[in-house]
This record gives structure tokens, C-alpha cells and sequence, in this order.
């Protein structure tokens, strides 16, 4: 039987004056009633008696459903009664790509909505088949500029207007592209930025995710409204860029980011966006080694390309608890501030090789044991 149920019935003009009634029976039919206190009449000869709305489920498969209306009664106004031969009638049932909240107009709302499910949340009114934009049974940030594509172009692939069959996702090759972290030296209770670099020598993008994985002791520092703090770099100075970074568990973090308007990051290399990476004053000493994994990159045209995962390895250092250093006269200097060896700034010296500044200014390599 089609998983369907009935919203509400309604009268028309030719029955106002009537009573309209319905429940639904065990083994799943309804039954309809309508009829009049004072033996009126439903007036005219043709046309409407009943409206039923129905609500049908967003897990039904697309097709032509029958509906069946069977043991039909008139009854006259002197209370003969009149058997009708049972109706047969037809529910076509289709999905509107890219309508995810399923009101009939593909719109920014189904953006977001779809952003929102990719970031963990549960839209309400949610068309898992209308979100899947570019039919390859993922929804991802392709689905995102797929739909986008349709609000500016009528169709999936946008300006271009590729043609592509329905129920088949295309996954391009990008040798060189990918999302890049280099490997970063920080103190317990430090907070420092790490900066994830996108390399697109091959495509530009209108869309990016992927997720990272933080081991224990390491976290990304959140803004005023409680979310994850994000600064983006010089090749998202485009305010129509919208990026989000959402914590799903477990130190587990979901990146997405997206066009919406069928701008593009054009090819080039640099960084994408800044995140500050706090370690906590309990972290593990040592290597701790992080993941970028499930990447998925999308051209203007909604085509996919799915990068190989990256690691990157954060080396939590002990502090050396030093804030002077004894010149060869025997004069002690206060230290200014401190780098590491590739010119990162850190918060004091660590154990290995440093480069001091010294207050009044004269820089040292120091190295700690």
C-alpha cells in the first residue's frame, strides 16, 4: 500500500451547508462521510464535493500510484440510495530536484538547508532526493553548487551547461590539487593558527569540504557565539564565501564551504582559511598526529573531485619555563620573544633550537636541551 495519509478534507461551495467527516480504518483505507442534518441538497448538477489533501512520505519512490474510491453511496433527499461503480484514479509522484524543503520553489532556503544536514543537523521537511542534486547518492558540497547551478541557470552545471545523465556523478582527476597543513610546533596551554592551504593548479572550485581529526588534548578555539573561530585568508576576501566549521564528536570536526552565487577560487595555491589550534595544558607530550580526510572539492560546473587524505603531525613541546639568557659578560637579558626555527612566534622557548629576540633587539639562536 502507498505510504500516504490524509492531511484534511475540505467542502466546496456546492456542500457548505453539509457535514464532512473521515477516519482512517485497520487495514489502512479511509472512509468519507458527507451529509446533511436537514436533508439539503448538494447544489448543482456537476463539479466538486470534497477536497483531500494528503501528505505523502518523503521515503516514497517515485512513479504513478493508484488510488481506488470503492463502496460509493448517494443518497437522495428522501433517503433513496444510489450505488456508484468504484473510481480508479492515478497519484504521480516526482521529486523536484533541489526542493529539499519541499514547497515547490528551488531557493536559497534549500541551500541552506542542505549545508546545514552536511554540518550534522536535521532540517525539518528535509527531501533526502531532492538534496542529492547531482544524483550520485552523496550528499556533499557538490549537491550544494548543483543546486545553486539550478537558481541561476535552470540547471545543474550552470553556465556551462554540461550534459550530464541523471543518476551518474562525475569524478574529474586533479593531480595537484588538495588541501594542504603544514606540520606545526606548539607548547602545552599555547594557542596558535594553522592554516589550511588549498593547491588548485588543475581546477577553480566553488566549493570545498572535507573533515579533520584532532587527537587528544587539542582543540580549535570558538568565537563569542560559541562556534569555531575561523579567519579566512587572502584568497577569501570575497564575502560571499561562506565557510563553516562544525564540531561532530570525538574531535571531529566537518569544513564546508561554498559559493552560492557561481563564483570561483581560481587556480592558484595559498591559504584557503586560518583555524586556532589550542593545546590543552594536560596534552600529550610528544608527536600528535591529524587527519584531513573525506575532501571533496567542486568546480562551477558541479563536477567532483575527491583528493587524497592528508596528515599533519602537531608536536606538543614541554615549556622550558625560560624568560632570560646569560650574555658572555655575565649580563642576563630578558628575552622579548621567541620563534621557532622555521619563524613562527611561540609563547617561550621550547626544547631544540629557538631564535630569541632579546629586548633590545638582538637576535640569538638558542637551543635548549
Amino acid at each position: 500500500m502507498m505510504t500516504a495519509l490524509i492531511l484534511s478534507l475540505s467542502k466546496t461551495e456546492r456542500d457548505e451547508d453539509h457535514t464532512l467527516d473521515g477516519s482512517k480504518n485497520d487495514d489502512g483505507t479511509y472512509t468519507i462521510l458527507l451529509f446533511s442534518n436537514g436533508s439539503d441538497a448538494i447544489t448543482g448538477n456537476s463539479g466538486d464535493i470534497i477536497g483531500i489533501t494528503l501528505d505523502v512520505s518523503n521515503t516514497l519512490a517515485e512513479g504513478d500510484y493508484e488510488i481506488k474510491l470503492s463502496d460509493i453511496v448517494l443518497s437522495t433527499t428522501n433517503a433513496k440510495k444510489i450505488n456508484l461503480e468504484d473510481i480508479t484514479s492515478v497519484l504521480s509522484v516526482s521529486v523536484m530536484n533541489g526542493d529539499v524543503n519541499n514547497d515547490g520553489d528551488v531557493d536559497v532556503v534549500d541551500v541552506t538547508a542542505v549545508a546545514n544536514y552536511i554540518l550534522g543537523q536535521q532540517p525539518t521537511s528535509f527531501m533526502v532526493k531532492a538534496a542529492d542534486a547531482d544524483y550520485d547518492g552523496v550528499i556533499d558540497v557538490n549537491d550544494i553548487v548543483s543546486i545553486a547551478n539550478i537558481i541561476l541557470y535552470g540547471n545543474t552545471t550552470g553556465a556551462s551547461n554540461v550534459k550530464r545523465k541523471a543518476k551518474s556523478s562525475t569524478i574529474m582527476e586533479a593531480n595537484n590539487d588538495g588541501i594542504f597543513v603544514n606540520n606545526l610546533t606548539m607548547q602545552k596551554g599555547e594557542t596558535s593558527t594553522l592554516d589550511f592551504e588549498l593547491v588548485n593548479m588543475d581546477h577553480a572550485y566553488s566549493g570545498v569540504q572535507f573533515e579533520i581529526q584532532l587527537p587528544e588534548g587539542l582543540s580549535f578555539a570558538l568565537n563569542n557565539k560559541g562556534k569555531v573561530k575561523v579567519t579566512k585568508g587572502d584568497r577569501l576576501e570575497d564575502e560571499e564565501f561562506t565557510l563553516s566549521v562544525a564540531p561532530q564528536g570525538e574531535n571531529r570536526y566537518k569544513v564546508l564551504g561554498y559559493y552560492s552565487d557561481a563564483s570561483s577560487i581560481p587556480e592558484h595555491g595559498g591559504v584557503l582559511f586560518s583555524l586556532s589550534l589550542v593545546a590543552d595544558e594536560n596534552a600529550p607530550s610528544g608527536d600528535a598526529r591529524c587527519n584531513v580526510t573525506d575532501v571533496v572539492l567542486s568546480t562551477p560546473d558541479a563536477q567532483k573531485i575527491k583528493p587524497a587524505n592528508k596528515t599533519f603531525t602537531v608536536t606538543i613541546a614541554d615549556p622550558s619555563g625560560i624568560n632570560a639568557i646569560t650574555m658572555d659578560d655575565g649580563t642576563e637579558m630578558e628575552i622579548k620573544e621567541t620563534y621557532d626555527i622555521d619563524g613562527k612566534k611561540t609563547t617561550g622557548l621550547q626544547r631544540g633550537m629557538n631564535i630569541v629576540k632579546l629586548k633590545n633587539g638582538t637576535l640569538f639562536k638558542v637551543v635548549v636541551k
